[in-house]
C-alpha cells in the first residue's frame, strides 16, 4: 500500500432516499466529507480516508502502542455520524473500522446484498435501540435478605445470646447463607426483568456480562432492546415500574440510548481487506 492512497470508510447503510439530505457530521478524517453512495434502494454512508492511516493493521498497531486517544476520537466521530443519521432515517450501523479500497468495491457489496439489506432497513424503520443495565449494591442486598428472607431471619435470631465461640461459627454460616441466597436470587431477578422488558419491545437481547464492576456495584443484567418509537413511553414506564419493585433489594436500573440498532442489525458484509 503506497503512501497517500485513499480508501472509502463505511459508517452504515440507509435507504436510498436518505441521500437527498446531506449530513453535517465531520466524519473520521478531517476534510473527508461524509457522502452517500447509492445503489438501487440502498445508500452507503461513507467518506474518503487515508488507507495508510485507517488500515486494520495500523489501527491494531496504534492500540498496541497505547495510542488509545486516536482510536477513541475516531470511534466517537463514527458514532456521531450514525447518531445524526438515525434521528431522521432508518440505519444499519456497521462496526468501527470497515474500509474499502475504492467506491467500486463498496458498490459491488451493495449490489450483492441489496435485497437483504433493504429488507433489514424496512424492519428497523421507526425503531431504536435502548440499553439497560441493572446494578446491584451488595450491602443493600444483604441487608434486604437479612430483613426479608425467612431462612436468613431465622439464623440471625438463633445468633442472639449464644456463646462467642458458637456465635463466630454461626456468623460464618450466616455469611455463606447470604452469599448463597444472593447467587440464587440475582440470576432469577435478572431473567425476570429481561423478560418483562422484552414484553414491551419488538426484540430483546441479553448481552454478555464479564464480571462487570462499576464502583461498588455489580452489573447483573446488561440488555439491549429494540423499541418502536411509539412504544418508547410504555418501555420507559415498565422500566420505572421494575425499578420501583426491585429497589428495596438493592437493585438500580440504568437506561442508555437511544442508539442505532447495533444488536439488531447483524448482516454479514463479507468485507475483504482493502
Amino acid at each position: 500500500m503506497s503512501s497517500g492512497e485513499t480508501g472509502i470508510y463505511l459508517y452504515g447503510l440507509a435507504p436510498s432516499f436518505a441521500a437527498g439530505t446531506p449530513l453535517h457530521s465531520a466524519g473520521v478524517q478531517p476534510g473527508g466529507a461524509v457522502e452517500f453512495l447509492v445503489w438501487g434502494g440502498l445508500a452507503a454512508v461513507a467518506s474518503p480516508v487515508s488507507l495508510e492511516e485507517f488500515a486494520p493493521e495500523q489501527v491494531e498497531t496504534r492500540l498496541k502502542a497505547g495510542e488509545v486517544q486516536w482510536v477513541e476520537e475516531k470511534a466517537f466521530a463514527h458514532a456521531t455520524v450514525l447518531q445524526e443519521l438515525m434521528q431522521r432515517d432508518p440505519v444499519v450501523p456497521v462496526r468501527f473500522g470497515i474500509l474499502f479500497r475504492n467506491r467500486e468495491r463498496l458498490l459491488s457489496l451493495l449490489a450483492a446484498k441489496e435485497r437483504e439489506l433493504v429488507s433489514l432497513l424496512e424492519r428497523l424503520a421507526g425503531k431504536m435501540e435502548w440499553g439497560v443495565k441493572v446494578h446491584c449494591r451488595e450491602e443493600a442486598l444483604m441487608e434486604a435478605l437479612a430483613r426479608e428472607d425467612p431462612e436468613v431471619k431465622s439464623l440471625r435470631e438463633r445468633l442472639q445470646g449464644i456463646p462467642p465461640g458458637m456465635a463466630y461459627l454461626q456468623g460464618k454460616k450466616l455469611e455463606l447463607l447470604l452469599e448463597d441466597k444472593a447467587q440464587e436470587r440475582l440470576p432469577q431477578w435478572a431473567q425476570q426483568v429481561h423478560e418483562a422488558l422484552a414484553g414491551v419491545c419488538e426484540a430483546a437481547e441479553a448481552l454478555e456480562i464479564r464480571g462487570e464492576l462499576e464502583g461498588k456495584e455489580t452489573v447483573v443484567l446488561h440488555g439491549a432492546y429494540l423499541v418502536p418509537e411509539e412504544d418508547t413511553g410504555r418501555f420507559r414506564g415498565e422500566l420505572a415500574r421494575l425499578g420501583g419493585e426491585f429497589s428495596c433489594w438493592g437493585l438500580r436500573f440504568v437506561l442508555s440510548g437511544p442508539w442505532p440498532p447495533y444488536h439488531f442489525a447483524q448482516c454479514d458484509l463479507d468485507v475483504e481487506a482493502p
